[in-house]
């Protein structure tokens, strides 16, 4: 459930879309040894961007 305001356009704005895949536990590893994160899923976006060559937002 999204909170917010009553008003049209107000609330939470979704972000990105859910990606459910499975990596190998090899790849996870490095990935978490390679970039930093607070998080698994922030590292695995900043392997990525870093992959595609995107730097903070920029395509």
């Amino acid at each position: 459930m999204s909170k917010g305001g009553k008003r049209k356009g107000s609330g939470r704005k979704k972000i990105g879309k859910v990606v459910n895949i499975r990596i190998q536990n090899e790849i996870l590893n490095e990935i978490d040894n390679k970039f930093e994160g607070n998080s698994k899923a922030e590292r695995i976006r900043s392997c990525l961007k870093k992959g595609l060559g995107i730097t903070d937002g920029e395509n």
